[in-house]
């Protein structure tokens, strides 16, 4: 009798008009109508008057009549459902929040009028999953709302919206509207009027079906100021016509058309400008589809944020921003990260970066970008320029010879994958505040030499920073070109430290696949890290190797590296050889050299065998003697048919003018014909065949990497000088860096002189160059002169020098210059002043350590120096 009783007056209760038994105050739920033990009311009054009833199931949800109540936009759950629940599980129920209503399991909204909403509709249909359809939205009146912030958002399963008779007259706020309507392929806004909303950011975000839009004539967005992601992730959306929106006031386009993955085509033309707009950053980020942008009529004066703005275009070949202009610009992190077909990228003058202080994965990724001009960019205050040029696989140069790097901390992978860079010049980076460079270099596959000695690495020393850092991990590694590199100003100790606690941050895989790496040179405050000790929270067990790739012994190299140590990079004069493990040791512990030391693969010299040149008429009738050149096997030579009287040279029978010598025997044969006039051609003056350094019959030039020596016979034995002898320029004669003589080697040269001024040279040591020549290693001590102290190498071919003391005494001796006379031999205790010009009578020569002097018949001593005596 108690259920019927109930039934009986609850549907009673239903007939009650307004204002009888329920409240009066606007938007307020009915009251919670008593109801049978156990039971869960399906139907009530919500809002001011609005009948609410679930059928089938509890799939259906109707609402009649009055008017809904008002929506929160903070709230997470629609206003209809929160007063639902709220009459179905009222305070101190024992209903289960499962037993009430559950938007996601209403497949069908039906709206019977007329039925109205109060002054805010914010998330009026919210998170309806399940419903399909919205049957009578032509019944409800919006004339009163302001606010539809996601009165539609996450209605996921929604196929088709009415909105011809949405009234939106007074709406101010549009934001998340249509957010998350997986289903809904097309929209038609003919009918809305938006000259007062302000806010549409999220707008039409996330709708993953979404392929047409239809805007009215009256959809006016002159006020609107915020458009952040308003068409973010609608992956089927292919063309967009904004010109007729308005965006004057606009002021934040961020991340605007963002993961519109099939979007091939975009007009931003019209009236859509962007005058004060002051955040774009990834405003087309991930749009794959995107071929070409037009953003002439782009105005960015007011722009800040850039960051990540054309991020992964894959489509997108060309980007013109010349007429860009960015005064107040602060951040471009991954501007153009990861634009795959971008070949051509062009920036005005007018794109300032003196404000901006990120610069982080700029370019990374962009594989097809041929040219960066980053010549005039200010980056005083960048501070982050991590992967700034990572994976920019096609450019071939990079000008940042004006880049200021004082300001910045990060550089890690900075530089990596530039596979095709041949060269970089990076030795006006300050890097005092950097603390982390890892993987800066990873895959700069053909860079052959890196001069970083000018970098300081005391920035990793801040412990907090280097807790998350890389530090040098793989900073240098697959860099499969490499040869040369300089890090003496290097300071890696503070990863060894009991004091750092970091995980990341070592030097594992430092030189990680640099097997061509055969010059490096290392300063005292360079530390490996290969152990760690007991403050270390990183994996005790983990091996730490900086990977210094293993030399292969070969016919060149004995497979270990030797310190230069006053000596040359071809001839290295450091007492003890290591190999890759043992140098790493060295670098590991505490007791590393403590001065700067380059160190180079060890040469393993072999004499190859000769080269036979034989000069020959078009019968093979022989015109001279033969000639032979000689070098290390390895070394190359190049032969330069020598002139001969009455004969042209016309080309090689047998062998090369070019090769290389090996542990054969080479024989190389040059036929000449007859002619009444000189060759048209020669190449050594004529009358000569050789030249000032030979005496074979071609002229030859035999070098290793860049070096040109020459590779002829001595016209002399070699000599027999050593080491402590001393020598006289007779000739004019040049001084050389190393051994092999180049223009690239040459210091400079000294000009023939008259005897008393001819430059006179300490032998410091004796050489040979990689074809195996001899040299002198001199030190210039002509007396009073500005290359005094000088130091370098001369050739040893006796025709340029001479001893410049006498070894044979002759009868007499005339003065070149005023001389004194002395009681000893050692030059000491003057006796006498004799006149420039003075014949002085000789008695015999005397040794005095490596030098002479001429006892007179007097008994004094005068020196045998030829610059100041002449034999009569």
């Amino acid at each position: 009798m108690k259920s019927t009783l109930f039934v009986a007056t609850l549907a009673l209760g239903f007939l009650i008009p307004a204002g009888v038994g329920t409240s009066t105050a606007p938007f307020a739920s009915a009251p919670t109508i008593a109801h049978a033990e156990g039971t869960v009311p399906k139907s009530g009054t919500i809002g001011q008057g609005c009948h609410w009833e679930l059928n089938d199931n509890d799939t259906t949800l109707t609402l009649s009549g009055g008017t809904l109540p008002n929506g929160s936009f903070d709230d997470d759950s629609s206003p209809i459902v929160n007063d639902i629940r709220a009459i179905q599980r009222p305070d101190g129920s024992d209903v289960s929040w499962s037993e009430t209503i559950q938007p996601e399991n209403i497949t069908k909204l039906i709206l019977k009028g007329p039925i109205k909403t109060g002054t805010s509709a914010a998330k009026l249909f919210y998170a309806f999953l399940g419903t399909k359809t919205i049957d009578g939205l032509d019944q409800l009146d919006t004339s009163a709302a302001t606010d539809m912030r996601s009165m539609f958002d996450n209605d996921q399963a929604l196929t088709h919206l009415d909105l011809s008779h949405l009234d939106t007259r007074n709406v101010t706020q549009m934001t998340n509207m249509f957010f998350a309507d997986y289903e809904l392929a097309s929209l038609d806004l003919s009918s809305f009027q938006t000259q007062n909303v302000t806010d549409m950011d999220y707008m039409f975000s996330s709708d993953s079906q979404l392929t047409t839009l239809n805007f009215g004539q009256n959809f006016d967005t002159q006020n609107v100021t915020n458009m952040n992601s308003m068409f973010e992730d609608d992956p089927q959306l292919a063309t967009l016509d904004l010109r007729q929106l308005d965006t004057q006031n606009v002021k934040t386009m961020a991340s605007m058309f963002s993961n519109d993955l099939a979007l091939k085509t975009i007009d931003l033309r019209g009236k859509f400008t962007t005058g004060k707009v002051t955040d774009m950053s990834s405003m087309f980020y991930n749009d794959y589809a995107l071929t070409s942008l037009d953003l002439s009529n782009f105005d960015t004066q007011n722009v800040t944020d850039m960051g990540g703005m054309f991020t992964a275009n894959h489509a997108l070949t060309k980007l013109d921003l010349s007429h860009f202009k960015t005064p107040k610009l602060k951040t471009i992190s991954g501007m153009f990260n990861d634009d795959p077909a971008l070949t051509t990228l062009t920036l005005g003058n007018d794109f300032s970066t003196a404000n901006v202080t990120d610069m982080g994965d700029l370019f990374n990724g962009d594989v097809a970008l041929t040219e960066v001009d980053v010549q005039k960019w200010d980056t005083a205050n960048v501070t982050d320029m991590h992967n700034m040029f990572k994976d920019t696989a096609a450019l071939t140069t990079l000008d940042l010879s004006h880049f200021n790097t004082a300001n910045v901390t990060t550089m890690n992978g900075m530089f990596a994958g530039t596979s095709k860079l041949t060269s970089l010049d990076i030795s006006g980076f300050n890097t005092g505040q950097v603390v982390d460079f890892g993987d800066m270099f990873n895959g700069a596959a053909s860079l052959t030499h890196l001069d970083l000695s000018n970098f300081v690495t005391t920035g990793i020393v801040p412990i907090a920073e280097m807790v998350s850092g890389g530090a040098f991990n793989k900073m240098f590694a697959n860099m499969s070109a490499l040869k040369q590199l300089n890090i003496a100003p290097f300071d890696s100790r503070i990863l060894s430290t009991v004091e750092y606690l970091g995980q990341d941050a070592t030097t594992d895989a430092f030189f990680q696949n640099d097997h061509q790496l055969s010059e490096l040179t290392l300063g005292p405050n360079m530390q490996f890290l290969t152990s760690v000790h007991d403050g270390y929270q990183g994996d005790p067990a983990a091996v730490h190797s900086p990977e210094l790739p293993a030399i292969t012994p070969s016919t060149t190299y004995t497979g270990k590296w030797r310190a230069v140590a006053g000596g040359t990079t071809t001839a290295p004069g450091g007492k003890t050889a290591y190999t890759s493990d043992d140098l790493v040791k060295l670098y590991a512990g505490d007791t590393r050299p403590a001065a700067v030391t380059t160190y180079v693969w060890e040469p393993l010299v072999t004499l190859g065998q000769p080269v036979t040149i034989h000069y020959v008429d078009q019968r093979g009738k022989s015109l001279r003697a033969t000639s032979e050149l000689s070098g290390n096997v390895g070394s190359s030579y190049t032969i330069k048919p020598a002139k001969i009287r009455d004969y042209q040279f016309v080309k090689v029978s047998q062998g090369a003018l070019k090769g290389t010598y090996s542990a054969k025997p080479q024989t190389i044969t040059l036929v000449y014909r007859k002619t009444t006039t000189p060759p048209v051609t020669p190449t050594t003056p004529s009358g000569n065949s050789n030249t000032n350094t030979s005496n074979s019959s071609s002229s030859a030039t035999s070098n290793s990497g860049s070096s040109t020596t020459s590779s002829t016979t001595p016209t002399t034995p070699a000599p027999t000088l050593k080491k402590g002898q001393a020598i006289t320029a007779v000739k004019k004669l040049a001084l050389y860096r190393t051994p092999n003589f180049s223009k690239h080697t040459r210091k400079f040269y000294y000009a023939k002189q008259p005897r008393t001024k001819r430059p006179q040279f300490l032998i410091t040591g004796v050489a040979k160059s990689r074809a195996g020549h001899l040299r002198y290693l001199v030190r210039d001590v002509t007396p009073n002169t500005q290359r005094t102290g000088q130091t370098g190498y001369v050739t040893a071919q006796a025709a340029f020098t001479v001893k410049t003391y006498y070894q044979h005494a002759p009868k007499r001796v005339k003065l070149l210059t005023g001389t004194n006379a002395y009681r000893e031999v050692a030059l000491k205790h003057r006796v006498k002043h004799f006149k420039r010009g003075r014949v002085l009578r000789v008695k015999k020569v005397v040794t005095y350590h490596l030098t002479t002097r001429f006892m007179l018949t007097n008994g004094t001593y005068i020196t045998g120096n030829k610059a100041q005596v002449l034999a009569q």
